[in-house]
């Protein structure tokens, strides 16, 4: 089973990495989401001036002022609470604070509450065997792999177990997958950050609770910190991903973060034990340096020299406590980052790692230059007169490397395996005073509005899975005075973008441009790092090593910043 995972992870690749052909999923990964909501937080948190809560204005202007500036940092919204009241919120470009978002590994440390909320009921133990709890999965020679990893092992990354995240992606049966695995390190030594080890502990809180984990969570957690709408992905058997796959809103995942800084109490009652965010909250693995300046404790970071902690997600979903001055700062981002990479971190702790007053007097002057700091929604402005002959042309791809290029940022296609069969053609038309964008692949037509000066806010789907996008579109001209237009369509509930580019080169050729953010710069550090992984088994590292690295640079250069040729037809009726 174990040679029959390597080649299928090495085949999926190597699907992903082909520039002239589409990416065909080997298992389907069903999806129940529901659309977004706009309804936005029913039960929000109070709000209160800076001053009030002792940070002045001109500080969290001067803290946002360079978290803009930073160029390693895209910073799509923030959060920033102390004593658990919003003392500073906003979003950035066409992004949007009342959607909610896909968190990554963030949602691992509500995993660990679910975890903690068993223990503290008697149901569950730190040193409980995973092949005890799962004995119908536990074989002899599971036995003999997996006989001392523990609750403690998977809830700290150190269990040491091959089948990862790229397993999932071609395995029908995780559970199976997990214990037909083997471990690569001493367990409870080695720390090996594995998002399956989460995963089974989402198992562990349905077999033990009996029931789901959003179920559970909902008694235990959500409804009493009136959070009510959220959705959690599962895999194939129902279960919930654990590591990844939750949709919350900001301020939602504000109120969990505060209840950890609240040290498990909500509102005056005991939710979770201050035993557990205790344990949860120490750092018991070394991360390596290159991951940032945080270890790991139950599934969540503790900073290395700092009193803080943090839920990170990769791209840069994260809450991030101070134990000494009750704040917290929730973001949401997308930048080049798997970890803490980002100097996004070393600002946060320049600003927020002191001491701060009870309360400051009101300043009303930094008070409405930090209200006014906002890069922020535009005003929406009419169409240009170019959208009329826009509207003539249709536009077909005669390209290979159209069979791989679609609307959906690939990263997104990724992490949802929905994968388009490629791009057949680009169109426009005018509906309701609205330019509509027809992206016509070959099993899917988008018809996307789009705004100018402010982003036109509509639904598409990835696959059979709805998402709230925003569109924003620009009309400009090239070094050679070549008509160009810009469109930029932010996927509202993840953090990712695609920007399309039409360059009108003569009358019958248009060239197209496509690029997504976060890129191929991001996805270069995801592979090096799967790589890094699996190169630790002998057999595999074989097959890596084969891989020419400039070649396969080539090929994601290819897939992320394509550039295709399209023969335009003019529609002469609309010429008449």
């Amino acid at each position: 089973m174990l040679i029959n995972s390597i080649n299928r992870t090495i085949s999926m690749m190597g699907q992903l990495l082909d520039p002239r052909k589409s990416t065909v999923p080997m298992i389907d990964l069903p999806s129940n989401k529901p659309s977004c909501s706009g309804g936005g937080v029913k039960q929000p948190l109070p709000r209160i001036k800076p001053e009030a809560a002792g940070v002045s204005s001109a500080h969290i202007e001067a803290f946002v002022r360079e978290v803009l500036a930073d160029k390693t940092i895209r910073m799509h919204g923030l959060m920033i609470l102390r004593g658990g009241k919003v003392i500073y919120e906003t979003s950035f470009g066409n992004q949007d604070l009342s959607v909610w978002k896909y968190t990554f590994s963030a949602c691992k440390s509500v995993t660990s509450l679910a975890v903690g909320m068993l223990i503290d009921e008697g149901k569950l133990q730190l040193e409980d065997r995973i092949i005890d709890l799962f004995p119908e999965k536990a074989t002899a020679v599971n036995r003999l792999w997996m006989k001392d990893v523990t609750v403690r092992h998977l809830l700290t990354m150190s269990s040491t177990i091959l089948f990862n995240e790229a397993g999932s992606a071609i395995a029908a049966d995780w559970l199976a997958g997990f214990f037909e695995s083997v471990t690569i390190g001493e367990v409870g030594k080695n720390f090996m950050y594995n998002s399956m080890n989460t995963y089974l502990l989402a198992a562990i809180v349905c077999k033990v609770s009996g029931e789901t984990m959003s179920s559970y969570l909902e008694r235990k957690l959500f409804k009493p910190l009136g959070i009510n709408e959220y959705y959690w992905e599962t895999c194939p058997d129902g279960i919930e991903k654990g590591g990844w796959g939750l949709y919350i809103r900001p301020e939602e995942m504000a109120k969990i973060g505060q209840l950890v800084l609240n040290k498990g109490r909500w509102k005056r009652k005991r939710i979770v034990s201050a035993e557990w965010i205790k344990m949860a909250t120490t750092a018991y693995m070394t991360a390596p340096e290159s991951y940032g300046d945080f270890n790991y404790g139950f599934q969540i970071w503790v900073g290395r020299t700092q009193r803080t902690f943090l839920f990170s997600g990769m791209l840069g979903q994260d809450v991030l406590g101070f134990w000494d001055n009750n704040i917290l700062l929730v973001s949401n981002a997308a930048n080049d980052e798997l970890f803490q990479q980002s100097n996004y971190f070393k600002i946060a702790q320049k600003y927020f790692g002191q001491s701060f007053d009870r309360a400051l007097p009101e300043n009303e002057k930094d008070y409405a230059s930090l209200c006014g700091l906002s890069t922020g929604q535009g005003y929406e402005q009419p169409l240009p007169k170019e959208c009329e002959w826009l509207c003539r042309m249709k536009m077909h791809a005669q390209d290979d490397l159209a069979l791989p290029t679609g609307l959906v940022p690939l990263v997104l296609q990724a992490v949802q395996n929905r994968y388009t069969k490629g791009l057949e053609g680009i169109d426009f038309s005018v509906d309701e005073g609205k330019l509509i964008l027809h992206y016509t692949e070959t099993e899917q037509v988008y018809h996307v509005p789009i705004g100018f000066g402010r982003g036109a806010i509509s639904e598409v789907m990835v696959g059979d899975i709805p998402f709230l996008v925003s569109a924003l579109g620009r009309f400009s001209t090239d070094e050679d005075d070549h008509p160009v237009f810009q469109v930029m369509i932010d996927f509202l509930e993840t953090p990712c973008s695609r920007k399309i580019k039409l360059y009108f080169l003569d009358e019958e050729t248009v060239l197209l441009k496509q690029e997504e953010l976060p890129g191929d710069g991001f996805v270069h550090q995801l592979l090096r790092a799967a790589i890094g992984l699996i190169e630790r088994r002998p057999v595999i590292g074989a097959a890596i090593n084969k891989m020419d690295q400039d070649l396969v640079d080539y090929k994601i250069d290819k897939l992320f910043v394509p550039e295709i040729k399209m023969t335009v037809m003019i529609n002469n009726e609309e010429t008449q």
